[in-house]
This record gives structure tokens, sequence and C-alpha cells, in this order.
């Protein structure tokens, strides 16, 4: 592993003997590089958040690896086990099918694995397609009933859940 020292010695070799400096960062298995987001007087990155925070993350890994995971997290942490989840599961099932017979492909791809609300062995792209069927369930009479009822929302925060969604 190279540290910050070796490099500062590397790039003041390679300032006095251009062949030296060169070969030094080879054995070291490096470059000496001049990047635009890293240099001093321009704004485009800094050294505690790095040239990362200037680009926006990539949405499979924000939404569908990160964010999604934590809704269903938190949400099943909330309704918790039971007879509730167990209904949940049957409405995502029954939905899945309904869903899958569609001519229309352009729904999100959803998994029945564990169950909605079971985040493992389930990919980015299913998760994504999972929160879509929560949210029809939630929108559907008997969904809204269980949901609203396990969670203790009132009609506005409800609705603000499902906008939410």
């Amino acid at each position: 592993m190279t540290t910050i020292e070796e490099m500062r010695t590397a790039k003041r070799v390679k300032r006095n003997n251009e062949a030296d400096g060169v070969m030094l960062y080879k054995n070291m298995s490096r470059y000496d590089i001049k990047n635009a987001l890293t240099q001093k007087h321009i704004p485009l990155s800094d050294n505690i958040h790095g040239p990362s925070s200037l680009f926006p993350p990539e949405l499979l890994h924000t939404s569908g690896s990160g964010l999604c995971n934590y809704m269903f997290d938190s949400l099943g942490f909330q309704i918790g086990g039971g007879l509730s989840r167990d209904e949940i599961d049957k409405m995502h099932i029954k939905l899945y099918l309904n869903i899958k017979r569609q001519s229309e492909r352009d729904f999100p791809r959803g998994a029945i694995r564990n169950g909605i609300l079971d985040s493992t062995k389930c990919q980015s792209e299913e998760r994504k397609g999972n929160l879509f069927l929560l949210l029809c369930i939630a929108t559907t009479v008997d969904g809204t009933r269980l949901f609203k009822d396990k969670l203790s929302y009132s009609d506005s925060k409800w609705k603000k859940w499902i906008e939410f969604l």
C-alpha cells in the first residue's frame, strides 16, 4: 500500500528528474495524472467529499438496494408479525399473479419468494416492483383498512403516506 508521503516523494522526484520520477511511480504501480476534479483553485470538489459528491448516485443502487430496502424493513417493524402480515402477503401474492397475467408488460417486476415486507433474497428491480405492488395493495379497500389500523394513521396522514409511496 502506498502512503501519502511516498506519493509526495515521487512527485518531488518527478519534478527534479522526469525519468526517475516516472520509474518511482511505476514501481508503486501508480501514475502521476493531472485531474481537473482535484486541482486547488477549481471548485469542482473538495478534500472532504471528493469528486464523487459532484455526481448523483446511481438510481438503481440508491433506490432499489438502499431506500426501498429501508422502507420495507421499517414498515415490517411497524406492522410486526402475525395475521396482519400474513394477510398483506396473501394480498401481495394475489395482486402479483393478477398483474403477471396482464398483457401490459411495463409494470415493474416484483417477487413473491419471501413476502412483500421481507427484503432478503430480493433483487433491486424486484424491490421496485414490490414497492409498486405495495402501493396497489395500499389503495385497495382491504389494504387501506389493514394498513391504517396497524399503523394508526389518521385520514390526512394516510393520504400523505400514499402520496409518498
